[in-house]
């Protein structure tokens, strides 16, 4: 009898075909590991990717396909696709935009706490004035829902949940359209972080004092004070977030290590 051979013993394992999600399109797939690839340094920036036919074997998927993910990729700003030349990651963190921010929170795996806190350094910018807005502009609304916070012995799940609604709730409110698309874009990673975030006790008890005196804030329609108000909260809300993260080695997101 002949023995039957396995083909994928003779394939390098860097040629190993990557088992997909049967639900998963092809081409999401094929951006998703890509993606991966590139947030971990597997194809660092500047660097040529493998060539089509190679990557399209790891991937199990067709070149035409690949080529197409490429192209949205391209566009997003991860690769500069030249015909009849190798494919170069770019340098997505200068020449991308929200696109290639959006994607990068669904890879929560490969963020690093760094990250997380330019992150909350952005919000340090935009939130003391969408409050501000929201105040001035729909008090009422922000005081409906202030009246439903949390109390202060609530988990870290409920303070998640309540912050995650308060803050959409703050940028649709301000009537500016910009906030809200921005901050949309992070749904599911804030979900995921937050429950780190409040997982002190501490981070929880600066929440409540927030929630309590920006209700008072909005009771008068001071949106002055509701600005330095939410500034002075953000700026502690990165030291805590750099607190939790003292130990960030030992906490994990849906079984997976947070680097």
């Amino acid at each position: 009898m002949y023995n039957v051979i396995d083909w994928s013993d003779l394939l390098p394992l860097w040629i190993m075909t990557i088992d997909m999600d049967k639900r998963e399109r092809p081409i999401d797939f094929a951006k998703k590991i890509i993606v991966q690839r590139i947030l971990e340094g597997t194809f660092p920036i500047g660097e040529r990717l493998p060539p089509e036919r190679e990557l399209a074997l790891q991937l199990g998927i067709t070149r035409p396909t690949l080529r197409e993910a490429m192209r949205h990729l391209e566009q997003e700003g991860w690769l500069l696709v030249q015909h009849g030349k190798p494919t170069i990651v770019r340098n997505f963190w200068h020449e991308g935009g929200l696109s290639v921010l959006s994607r990068i929170v669904h890879h929560q795996q490969t963020i690093k706490p760094t990250f997380i806190t330019n992150l909350l350094e952005f919000r340090l910018i935009l939130a003391p004035t969408y409050t501000r807005e929201a105040i001035n502009r729909n008090a009422h609304q922000i005081h409906e829902r202030l009246e439903h916070m949390p109390p202060v012995d609530a988990t870290p799940q409920v303070y998640a949940q309540f912050d995650w609604q308060l803050q959409h709730l703050l940028t649709v409110a301000s009537e500016n359209v910009l906030f809200p698309l921005i901050l949309n874009g992070f749904t599911s990673f804030y979900e995921h972080m937050a429950v780190i975030y409040f997982a002190p006790e501490q981070a929880r008890h600066t929440s409540h004092y927030y929630y309590r005196n920006l209700i008072e804030a909005a009771s008068t329609q001071d949106g002055a004070y509701a600005y330095t108000l939410t500034k002075e909260v953000m700026e502690l809300t990165i030291q805590h977030w750099q607190s939790a993260t003292a130990t960030i080695d030992q906490l994990s997101l849906e079984g997976n290590d947070v680097l």
